[in-house]
């Protein structure tokens, strides 16, 4: 907890190893991360989000979950307890942001940083295996995403994944 008895919130790092995108990533998914991740209530702590292409995505899919495909995010928490400030990799992957955000109608940065607070509420313990996880992390995405001034995000109905 900070001095005003709120969390503190992370440290993040974002790195694009694909292109950019316009309007950019790059200043907006890291500012609006850090703001989620205090309302999401990590406690300080460092984020590292990465970027990539589809080929890399199902690299690391198959490298660390042991799953053929592509996923929108993966999230590794890099700490050696739960009770360590955060610290974590979250790996997203633009090219499903980009197919997401057109089939949804909304900006790829807004699907990117969607994926991006859904990698941290996994890392903060929630869990979507379930329908009714799914149904209550997609309604916390929504819930932090309106709070930081961007507005839902996430449409169950309209999912193409």
């Amino acid at each position: 907890m900070n001095s005003t008895g709120g969390h503190a919130g992370c440290l993040v790092n974002l790195s694009l190893r694909t292109g950019d995108v316009n309007p950019s990533i790059s200043g907006y998914v890291d500012r609006l991360l850090a703001e989620a991740s205090v309302i999401a209530g990590a406690d300080g702590g460092v984020l590292n989000v990465m970027v990539v292409d589809e080929p890399q995505m199902t690299s690391l899919h198959h490298q660390f979950k042991g799953v053929d495909g592509v996923t929108d995010v993966l999230a590794f928490d890099l700490r050696s307890s739960n009770v360590a400030p955060l610290e974590a990799d979250i790996v997203i992957c633009l090219d499903v942001a980009v197919r997401q955000a057109t089939a949804r109608g909304h900006q790829v940065r807004a699907e990117v940083l969607l994926y991006a607070v859904h990698g941290l509420l996994h890392l903060l313990g929630m869990n979507d295996g379930e329908a009714d996880e799914a149904s209550a992390m997609h309604g916390r995405e929504d819930e932090i995403l309106t709070a930081i001034g961007v507005g839902p995000v996430y449409h169950v109905e309209e999912s193409v994944r």
